[in-house]
């Protein structure tokens, strides 16, 4: 039987975050007209199709076949922040006061990815006037999840504190 059930939801942390890190996995796609007057980056008659994974967007034009990445380091470099500190949270379980705080600020870098995410969808179907036949992927949903496994590990980390107070009553 696990004694530490929050050990196991920061584990599931630790492998999600990777998956998403070195995971190819796609966040959106669609397809857009050119760009609007205040971008120049495309001719405006041009038909684009991008994709949007979480360590780059990729846009492909389909007139000439050219292609053109632009590299997502904001949401690389949260998610490895977002790694570091749950596996370190891990093994501070003599430190429930640290591991709580830890679980906290990693709330915060949990939520820069999933708000870079959208982010990243909004800017991109708005700068292209795409269409509403974009997609949102599996990338989207399983950041969500990270959300769910962090408050969870923070509820069993309060519970840890509030079951160590009463012992400590008790002696």
């Amino acid at each position: 039987m696990i004694q530490r059930i929050q050990s196991v939801y920061l584990l599931v942390i630790v492998l999600v975050t990777s998956i998403m890190m070195f995971g190819n996995l796609k966040i959106s796609s669609g397809i857009g007209m050119g760009a609007k007057e205040s971008e120049t980056i495309v001719n405006p008659s041009e038909k684009i199709t991008y994709d949007i994974f979480m360590n780059k967007t990729v846009f492909d034009l389909n007139n000439d076949n050219s292609r053109f990445e632009h590299k997502n380091n904001l949401i690389t470099y949260s998610l490895l922040i977002a790694l570091l500190m749950a596996l370190v949270s891990i093994f501070l379980f003599k430190n429930l006061a640290l591991q709580l705080r830890l679980v906290m600020f990693n709330t915060l870098f949990i939520g820069l990815v999933n708000f870079y995410i959208v982010y990243q969808k909004y800017k991109v179907t708005n700068l292209f006037q795409s269409t509403f036949d974009s997609q949102t992927y599996l990338g989207f949903f399983i950041g969500l999840s990270l959300f769910l496994f962090n408050y969870l590990a923070f509820k069993g980390i309060k519970k840890d504190i509030k079951l160590l107070a009463s012992v400590d009553r008790l002696r």
